[in-house]
Protein backbone atom coordinates (compact mmCIF):
# COMPACT_ATOMS: atom_id res chain seq x y z
CA UNK A 1 0.00 0.00 0.00
CA UNK A 2 1.54 3.29 -1.04
CA UNK A 3 1.60 6.60 0.84
CA UNK A 4 -1.44 8.02 -1.00
CA UNK A 5 -3.53 4.95 -0.22
CA UNK A 6 -2.60 5.21 3.47
CA UNK A 7 -3.61 8.88 3.43
CA UNK A 8 -6.95 7.88 1.90
CA UNK A 9 -7.63 5.49 4.78
CA UNK A 10 -6.68 8.19 7.26
CA UNK A 11 -9.11 10.63 5.58
CA UNK A 12 -11.94 8.11 5.87
CA UNK A 13 -10.98 7.36 9.47
CA UNK A 14 -10.94 11.05 10.38
CA UNK A 15 -14.37 11.53 8.77
CA UNK A 16 -15.77 8.82 11.04
CA UNK A 17 -14.01 10.15 14.13
CA UNK A 18 -15.40 13.65 13.50
CA UNK A 19 -18.89 12.21 13.11
CA UNK A 20 -18.61 10.40 16.44
CA UNK A 21 -17.21 13.53 18.13
CA UNK A 22 -20.17 15.51 16.83
CA UNK A 23 -22.66 13.01 18.22
CA UNK A 24 -20.91 12.63 21.58
CA UNK A 25 -20.52 16.38 22.10
CA UNK A 26 -24.07 17.14 20.97
CA UNK A 27 -22.64 19.91 18.80
CA UNK A 28 -23.13 20.10 15.07
CA UNK A 29 -20.07 20.28 12.92
CA UNK A 30 -19.84 23.60 11.06
CA UNK A 31 -21.67 23.21 7.75
CA UNK A 32 -18.64 24.05 5.61
CA UNK A 33 -16.43 21.58 7.48
CA UNK A 34 -19.10 18.90 7.04
CA UNK A 35 -19.24 19.55 3.30
CA UNK A 36 -15.46 19.41 2.96
CA UNK A 37 -15.26 16.17 4.95
CA UNK A 38 -18.09 14.65 2.93
CA UNK A 39 -16.34 15.45 -0.36
CA UNK A 40 -13.04 14.07 0.96
CA UNK A 41 -14.83 10.93 2.16
CA UNK A 42 -16.38 10.33 -1.27
CA UNK A 43 -13.03 10.90 -2.99
CA UNK A 44 -11.32 8.57 -0.53
CA UNK A 45 -13.95 5.85 -1.05
CA UNK A 46 -13.33 6.10 -4.80
CA UNK A 47 -9.58 5.81 -4.25
CA UNK A 48 -10.11 2.68 -2.14
CA UNK A 49 -12.15 1.18 -4.99
CA UNK A 50 -9.41 2.04 -7.51
CA UNK A 51 -6.71 0.61 -5.25
CA UNK A 52 -8.67 -2.62 -4.96
CA UNK A 53 -9.21 -2.83 -8.72
CA UNK A 54 -5.60 -2.24 -9.76
CA UNK A 55 -3.97 -3.33 -6.53
CA UNK A 56 -3.31 -6.88 -7.61
CA UNK A 57 -0.71 -5.51 -10.03
CA UNK A 58 1.08 -3.65 -7.24
CA UNK A 59 0.25 -5.21 -3.87
CA UNK A 60 -0.30 -8.72 -2.63
CA UNK A 61 -3.54 -10.56 -3.19
CA UNK A 62 -4.05 -10.61 0.59
CA UNK A 63 -3.93 -6.79 0.68
CA UNK A 64 -6.41 -6.58 -2.21
CA UNK A 65 -8.72 -8.91 -0.29
CA UNK A 66 -8.49 -6.66 2.78
CA UNK A 67 -9.43 -3.64 0.65
CA UNK A 68 -12.49 -5.52 -0.55
CA UNK A 69 -13.41 -6.39 3.03
CA UNK A 70 -12.98 -2.69 3.88
CA UNK A 71 -15.19 -1.60 0.97
CA UNK A 72 -17.92 -3.99 2.09
CA UNK A 73 -17.61 -2.77 5.68
CA UNK A 74 -17.90 0.86 4.65
CA UNK A 75 -21.01 0.19 2.62
CA UNK A 76 -22.55 -2.08 5.26
CA UNK A 77 -22.56 0.91 7.59
CA UNK A 78 -25.36 2.37 5.50
CA UNK A 79 -27.68 -0.16 7.13
CA UNK A 80 -26.95 1.20 10.60
CA UNK A 81 -29.93 2.18 12.73
CA UNK A 82 -28.42 5.49 13.81
CA UNK A 83 -25.57 7.87 12.94
CA UNK A 84 -23.37 6.71 15.83
CA UNK A 85 -23.53 3.07 14.69
CA UNK A 86 -22.88 4.24 11.10
CA UNK A 87 -19.62 5.94 12.05
CA UNK A 88 -18.65 3.21 14.51
CA UNK A 89 -19.13 0.49 11.87
CA UNK A 90 -17.02 2.41 9.38
CA UNK A 91 -14.32 3.16 11.93
CA UNK A 92 -14.16 -0.48 12.96
CA UNK A 93 -13.80 -1.53 9.30
CA UNK A 94 -10.99 0.95 8.75
CA UNK A 95 -9.09 -0.03 11.90
CA UNK A 96 -9.41 -3.71 11.02
CA UNK A 97 -8.15 -3.06 7.49
CA UNK A 98 -5.19 -1.01 8.68
CA UNK A 99 -4.26 -3.71 11.17
CA UNK A 100 -4.46 -6.41 8.51
CA UNK A 101 -2.50 -4.36 5.95
CA UNK A 102 0.26 -3.72 8.50
CA UNK A 103 0.55 -7.46 9.21
CA UNK A 104 0.59 -8.25 5.49
CA UNK A 105 3.27 -5.60 4.85
CA UNK A 106 5.46 -6.96 7.68
CA UNK A 107 5.09 -10.46 6.30
CA UNK A 108 5.93 -9.26 2.78
CA UNK A 109 9.03 -7.47 4.07
CA UNK A 110 10.19 -10.64 5.79
CA UNK A 111 9.66 -12.55 2.54
CA UNK A 112 7.11 -14.92 4.05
Amino acid sequence: MNKNQKIVLIVVKRYCEKGIEEIESHKDMPEEEGKVLSVKFKEAAEEIAKAKDVGSFIISNEAVLQLEVLRKGLYSAERADNPYDYYETQLSSIDSCLDSIRKIAKSDLKGE
